[in-house]
């Protein structure tokens, strides 16, 4: 879309109205927006029509894209697809736009409609780093609140933006990210959505907890390199990324790597009940700054032109 936003509006609503026309139960989403930043998304809002009403009223699901291109996931602060470089990194917006969306529409899906990784190419990396990759940024999005992860692309190995962003080539053999997504599903087949980030000493490791099925799963993964996982969780089942399974009497010396671990069958014992009390401290203290920044005064500056 290259004309203003306010044209946009104008041109969805005939769009959106239109279609509940022709069928009240089809679902309308927003335009797949390039970013996913609230002060992208709050347009929805902020936006009028002469009768009061703005372009939330008129869609069913949020609906955004994000690629972080070279950047590992967890700590990428540019969206390259969208050309926006932040000071928040990608986590920190996946959590800023669910809570809008908790505030403006609390029952209102987000789907992130594109994401990936280029496997070559002057956005991409390498197909090995694709596979590590891809599987964490699915469970970032979907720990945050997304109700829905589109991966982009099926099949695609040319050496051009997105083009080469497939799990399959062009010849349709697999490349590794093809396997790791494939152990992705499979091990959340069934997940319930959302997640807590439980504490490390490295913050180089990423520990999740999901509920699967009334039974915790434990993801684990570094953002790059390799490190020890340095907790006893006593006997586990642990599936690497490419599906192969151990059944681990102990894991400290547990070697973690940019490929994602995932724990199951976990026992009670005292390293899990501890990261367990870890989380839900750290979880309290990070609500109470947040209820302490919306709480202080704001004023806003007009310092002239650019001239």
């Amino acid at each position: 879309w290259s004309a203003s936003l306010d044209e946009y509006y104008r041109m969805m609503r005939y769009g959106a109205e239109a279609v509940k026309r022709a069928d009240p139960t089809a679902i309308v989403t927003t335009a797949g927006y390039a970013g996913i930043r609230t002060d992208i998304v709050n347009h929805l809002r902020a936006y009028t029509y002469p009768d009061g009403k703005c372009p939330l009223e008129f869609v069913d699901v949020l609906n955004v894209h994000y690629y972080s291109g070279r950047k590992p996931p967890e700590t990428a602060t540019e969206d390259g697809n969208a050309g926006v470089t932040a000071n928040t990194t990608f986590v920190q917006d996946l959590r800023e736009l669910t809570a809008w969306r908790d505030q403006y529409a609390p029952d209102m899906p987000i789907g992130m409609t594109e994401t990936g990784y280029d496997s070559a190419g002057p956005f991409g990396t390498t197909e090995t780093i694709q596979a590590a990759r891809l599987p964490r940024v699915v469970m970032l999005c979907l720990a945050s609140g997304i109700d829905k992860v589109f991966v982009y692309r099926e099949s695609g190995s040319t050496p051009s933006m997105h083009a080469c962003s497939g799990l399959l080539r062009n010849d349709f053999t697999e490349k590794p990210s093809w396997f790791t997504f494939v152990t992705l599903l499979r091990q959340f087949r069934n997940v319930k959505g959302g997640a807590v980030r439980l504490p490390h000493a490295d913050d180089n490791v990423w520990l999740m907890k999901w509920d699967a099925g009334g039974k915790p799963l434990l993801t684990a993964w570094t953002v790059e390199g390799t490190a020890r996982l340095g907790l006893d969780l006593g006997t586990c089942t642990v599936t690497d990324a490419f599906g192969a399974k151990l059944n681990a009497k102990q894991t400290s010396d547990l070697d973690v790597t940019a490929f994602p671990l995932y724990i199951r069958d976990l026992q009670a014992s005292p390293a899990w009940s501890a990261l367990l009390q870890a989380h839900e401290a750290s979880e309290k203290k990070r609500l109470q700054r947040r209820e302490r920044a919306l709480a202080r005064r704001k004023m806003l500056f007009d310092f002239g032109g650019t001239k």
